[in-house]
C-alpha cells in the first residue's frame, strides 16, 4: 500500500554556520529538506544524520528546523529505532557508514553528486596557494570513497536495495572509478530542488558585473577573482562567499583589495538572486568541479558562466569555457580576462535564456520530487502516488 514515507538525510554538511561549513553538499541536503517536507502527502517526516559531530556539539541538535543526529562509530540502530523508510545520503563518504550500517534494512538512495576519481585527487595533489608552494591546503586529502565496495555485499546479503541517483548523467562514466563498483541498475537522474523566486532581468547591471559564488577555500582558488579585477579595473566583481579554511593551509581575503570588489560574505534567498540577475556573468575559477550548485542557479537566472571546468559541455554551451589550468591557476589568468572581456563586449541576452531554459527543464522541485519518489519506488520504499496519477 502506497504511503508517505520518513525520511533520514545522510550528509557532511547541512548548509549551517552552526554545525559546519556552508558548502554545496550542505545546500543539497537543506535543499531537498525543505522540498521533501513541502509534500505532506509524500513524506512524513524528515530528518538529518551525520557522520561527523562538529566541534562542541551536543549528539543531537536543530538545524533549518529538523533533528540533526551525529553517530558516533560505535552507533547501533538503538540510537533512533525504526525511525526511518529510506535513507538519502548526499554522494558517499566513509563516515556515513556506521549510519548505513546501524539501518542495514532500511532502502538507501546514494544521490551522486561528487564523484572523485584517483585522476580527480591527483589533480587535487597539485593545488597550491600563491606563495605557500609547501603547504597542502586544505580539502585536497584523498577521501577513499572506493571502502564502500567492502560493505557492499553484505547489504545485498541482507537483501538491502541501494539505489543510485546522479545530478548530471555525465558524472555516471566516474561511478568505477570514484566507488570501486559498478552500479547494478542504470543511474537515474536526481536533480537540485531548485526554487526560483522570480524571473530574469530583461536588462544586465549597467556597469558589467561578474558574480563569484562559492567557499573562498583553496579549491576554489578565489585568488584567481582578485587577479582578474586588477586587470580588469572596469568591471565589477561581486564575491559571495566566505573562508572556512584559514592559513597555513587555507587561504584568507587580502587586507586590501580592488575597488572594484564588493565582497558581501555568505549570502542567501533574493539577495544572491538579484546579484546573479543582474550580473553579466558568474565566474568559477575552481581547480575541480562535478556539477556545482552555482552553475544551475545562474542559469536558472539567465547568467552565462565563465569557467575552467565544463562538466557536461554546460559551459561550452551557456557561456564561456577557458580550458583548463591546474596548480594555484595563475596561468590561466589572460584566458579569463579574454573571455570575461569578450562576454562584455558582446553580451546576449539569447544564450542567458537558453540556459535558463534548461535549468528550469531539468532542476527544479517538481523534477526532483518525480526522481525521489521513483527512486523510492525501485529500492522498495513504497511511496503515495503523484496527485491525478
Amino acid at each position: 500500500m502506497n504511503r508517505s514515507v520518513r525520511v533520514g538525510i545522510i550528509a557532511n554538511e547541512f548548509f549551517d554556520e552552526t554545525v559546519g561549513r556552508m558548502g554545496g553538499f550542505g545546500w543539497v541536503a537543506a535543499a531537498a529538506a525543505s522540498c521533501l517536507r513541502s509534500r505532506p502527502d509524500l513524506v512524513k517526516s524528515v530528518e538529518f544524520l551525520s557522520g561527523e559531530r562538529a566541534r562542541g556539539a551536543e549528539s543531537e541538535v536543530v538545524s533549518h528546523g529538523l533533528p540533526l543526529h551525529f553517530y558516533p562509530r560505535s552507533a547501533d540502530r538503538g540510537m533512533l529505532g525504526d525511525r526511518f523508510d529510506v535513507l538519502l545520503s548526499v554522494d558517499y563518504r566513509p563516515s556515513y557508514h556506521p549510519i548505513v550500517a546501524a539501518f542495514s534494512s532500511v532502502p538507501w538512495i546514494m544521490w551522486v553528486n561528487d564523484p572523485r576519481t584517483g585522476e580527480d585527487w591527483a589533480r587535487l595533489s597539485g593545488l597550491r596557494v600563491p606563495a605557500r608552494e609547501l603547504e597542502s591546503p586544505q580539502g585536497t586529502h584523498p577521501i577513499d570513497c572506493t571502502s564502500m565496495r567492502r560493505w557492499r555485499p553484505r547489504w545485498w546479503k541482507r537483501s538491502r536495495r541501494v539505489v543510485f541517483g546522479v545530478t548530471a548523467s555525465s558524472l555516471g562514466q566516474k561511478f568505477k572509478a570514484a566507488y570501486g563498483f559498478e552500479a547494478r541498475e542504470p543511474l537515474e537522474l536526481l536533480p537540485y530542488p531548485l526554487r526560483l523566486p522570480f524571473a530574469p532581468a530583461a536588462r544586465k547591471s549597467e556597469r558589467p558585473s561578474v558574480v563569484f559564488l562559492g567557499r573562498l577555500d583553496p579549491i576554489k582558488r578565489p585568488w584567481l577573482v582578485f587577479e582578474l579585477a586588477e586587470r580588469l579595473p572596469d568591471v565589477e566583481f561581486v564575491v559571495m562567499g566566505r573562508t572556512h579554511f584559514r592559513p597555513p593551509r587555507g587561504w584568507e581575503v587580502p587586507s586590501a583589495v580592488p575597488s572594484n570588489v564588493e565582497l558581501l560574505g555568505h549570502v542567501d534567498g533574493e539577495t544572491k538572486w538579484k546579484r546573479l540577475r543582474d550580473a553579466w556573468a558568474l565566474v568559477n575559477t575552481s581547480i575541480h568541479e562535478a556539477l556545482p550548485v552555482s552553475f544551475v542557479e545562474a542559469f536558472a537566472a539567465g547568467t552565462p558562466v565563465i569557467s575552467c571546468q565544463d562538466p557536461g559541455s554546460l559551459v561550452t554551451k551557456f557561456g564561456v569555457f577557458t580550458g583548463r589550468f591546474d596548480g594555484d591557476g595563475l596561468a590561466g589568468v589572460p584566458a579569463f580576462v579574454d573571455a570575461i572581456s569578450s562576454m562584455t563586449a558582446s553580451w546576449s541576452l539569447a544564450t542567458g535564456r537558453r540556459a535558463r531554459h534548461w535549468a528550469l527543464e531539468t532542476h527544479s522541485e517538481d523534477a526532483f520530487l518525480d526522481a525521489f519518489r521513483r527512486l523510492c519506488d525501485r529500492a522498495g520504499a513504497r511511496t503515495a502516488a503523484r496527485p491525478g496519477k
